[in-house]
């Protein structure tokens, strides 16, 4: 074969092969322009939790309520000495998936009281765990309804939407510092709270109410990490939308986050369907949330019973001492599909 020929058909065979591996990059646009967000409890599927409640602040934390409450038979309030209202008690369920490898912190004992006698009434409590007791009183002024008292070292009324803040006892501390593993039974009393000018005749007899919970905050350390799924939809991009029947296809977006994990595709095969961050979206906060522009790959969206139900994994790492909160939110600004060719 002459030089010349072979140079040519060389020439070719390279052209080839050349542009055969610049189609695999190369892909059609489809414009997207779309807006959605979701709230933290909605993007980690908690918001139908029913032991993970929001506090005033808006952090979540493990709670289990009383079964029931106290409402007394009417009770004369004695010139000394104390009477029994009843007892409280409080199971302590299981935590829910997303909260079993979190750092537990000190329990929290919320309370709600009825006051309607005309001076101020004091409300002693036993709490038994176990083999483990401790006490506690709380004053409640006259004349009140729903009157909210927190028992716990650190909280302040502010961010737990309570009238009074009440410290433990050491005892009760020591009980509070750690998930309990055992029911609480409160064995709680009334008596007579302050030195008043107001006369009762002995026979005033008032009705009290009591009720009560348990609640455990918790947070994540730094590095711990929380995997779940989400549909395209569950992310407010609903493929039906548009002209799109692709396999494989490139989204672009810039994902602003004020939830306090580093948030990325994992690249682990859902239901056949493979699905990858460019890198992660950013942790941020609610006072400074922080910006991420992302490209979420995804390989095999055929193999989904329809492409519109494509689903992701996620892997979410936390940030330093990371809470949930009701208020955090990721908004997603969607620019663009790429709908890769030959790939």
């Amino acid at each position: 074969m002459k030089l010349g020929k072979f140079v040519l058909i060389s020439a070719i065979a390279f052209c080839a092969v050349s542009c055969i591996e610049g189609l695999k990059n190369f892909g059609v646009d489809v414009d997207v322009n779309k807006q959605s967000q979701s709230s933290s409890t909605e993007f980690l599927g908690i918001q139908n939790e029913k032991n993970l409640d929001a506090q005033n602040s808006g952090e979540i934390a493990f709670t289990s309520e009383a079964e029931g409450s106290i409402v007394t038979s009417p009770i004369t309030i004695p010139s000394s000495g104390s009477v029994k209202a009843g007892s409280l008690q409080i199971k302590i369920d299981e935590m829910p998936e997303i909260a079993k490898d979190a750092v537990i912190e000190p329990s929290q004992l919320f309370l709600t009281f009825d006051n309607p006698a005309e001076k101020p009434v004091k409300f002693t409590g036993n709490v038994a765990v176990g083999s483990e007791n401790a006490s506690f009183t709380v004053v409640v002024p006259a004349k009140t309804t729903g009157y909210k008292v927190v028992i716990s070292k650190d909280a302040n009324k502010e961010a737990t939407g309570v009238d009074a803040v009440v410290a433990p006892s050491s005892d009760l501390g020591k009980i509070l510092d750690k998930k309990p593993s055992a029911p609480l039974k409160l064995d709680i009393e009334i008596s007579d709270a302050a030195k008043s000018a107001v006369k009762r005749a002995a026979a005033d007899s008032y009705v009290f109410k009591i009720g009560g919970k348990l609640c455990i905050p918790f947070h994540f350390d730094a590095g711990q990490k929380i995997y779940i799924k989400h549909t395209l939809r569950d992310l407010g991009l609903n493929l039906a939308d548009y002209d799109l029947n692709a396999n494989s296809f490139d989204i672009y977006c810039s994902v602003t986050s004020s939830i306090p994990f580093d948030i990325a595709c994992t690249g682990k095969a859902v239901n056949g369907v493979t699905a990858k961050t460019n890198n992660p979206i950013k942790a941020g906060t609610i006072a400074n949330p922080v910006k991420t522009d992302v490209v979420i790959s995804v390989e095999g969206a055929r193999a989904s019973s329809t492409i519109e139900e494509v689903t992701l994994e996620f892997e979410l790492t936390a940030s330093a001492n990371a809470k949930l909160n009701k208020n955090q939110s990721l908004k997603f600004d969607y620019s663009k599909i790429k709908v890769n060719i030959l790939k």
